[in-house]
């Protein structure tokens, strides 16, 4: 649609495929996309750092580390993801770990091009990425509202142009619903 951006795609672990990360991150969009947990350590990333489930480093304490920002500092590099120590300033006095004799903790840099799939522009432990992830389940009942409600899935369309007319009928009727409860409740 012309003059429709978009920012940002949620999308569940079936779409964890790097076909879709680069198809959307060269329309500048940034993914918010569960991983598949059948995926495993990705080879582009160095042996010597651990990663959980959402793609975050582990620190030597065993406990995910923090999105810390982003350093552009690297001349030709699109710019480093900075993950700090979980314990941050009190690193000294709370971790159990000697990992770095520095008093905020250790820092790791980790690069987007190593794997597009586990470091996305928002990383996936950051409240940014928690926050806007939220909205995915309106999303959900309403694809649940159209397949199963409406049973567009029971539907034996053939052609593009009656997929989309039968859509956007649904959709008509889905906000009717909703106007008629919103009435049905002030009238109460």
């Amino acid at each position: 649609m012309p003059g429709l951006s978009i920012k940002n795609m949620c999308l569940d672990s079936a779409m964890d495929n790097l076909p879709t990360y680069r198809l959307l991150k060269t329309r500048n969009i940034s993914a918010l996309i569960d991983l598949n947990s059948k995926s495993g350590h990705p080879k582009t990333i160095h042996d010597n750092i651990r990663i959980d489930k959402n793609g975050a480093p582990v620190c030597a304490a065993g406990l995910p580390m923090v999105p810390n920002g982003n350093d552009y500092s690297s001349k030709g590099h699109i710019g480093c993801q900075m993950w700090r120590c979980p314990y941050g300033k009190d690193h000294k006095t709370k971790c159990r770990c000697s990992c770095t004799s520095s008093i905020y903790g250790r820092v790791i840099k980790t690069r987007p091009e190593w794997d597009i799939r586990l470091y996305t522009d928002i990383p996936r432990s950051s409240e940014t990425y928690k926050k806007i992830y939220k909205q995915r389940t309106a999303t959900e009942r309403i694809n649940n509202r159209i397949l199963n409600d409406y049973g567009l899935h029971r539907m034996f369309i053939h052609t593009k142009e009656h997929y989309s007319f039968m859509t956007t009928m649904i959709g008509i009727c889905i906000h009717l619903d909703a106007r008629y409860k919103q009435q049905m409740q002030t009238a109460a």
